[in-house]
């Protein structure tokens, strides 16, 4: 059985916070109380958050997402709400 396994997550807004919110109060408190709705002030995470990609033609920008995701075995990526349709990758 895998004690742990490294999790990216792309992506930003409410569902990608309360996902990082509800797993670190999960590892707190080892209750799924309260995962619903959180009340009061949610623990810290220690969960670090970086700027993503904003010029897909930077190498060097790609690169340095491509870096930060390097030892993730599992990569979510969590389309805005709302998005009628998928984040697209050009190619050149």
């Amino acid at each position: 059985m895998v004690e742990r396994v490294r999790v990216a997550v792309v992506g930003v807004g409410d569902n990608v916070s309360a996902l990082v919110q509800g797993k670190a109060l999960y590892r707190a408190s080892r209750s799924v109380a309260g995962l619903r709705k959180i009340t009061g002030e949610p623990p810290p995470t220690g969960v670090p958050v970086s700027r993503g990609i904003t010029d897909a033609a930077d190498a060097a920008e790609v690169d340095r997402v491509a870096g930060e995701l390097a030892g993730a075995e599992v990569v979510l990526y969590a389309a805005p709400s709302g998005s009628t349709r998928p984040s697209r990758c050009s190619s050149s």
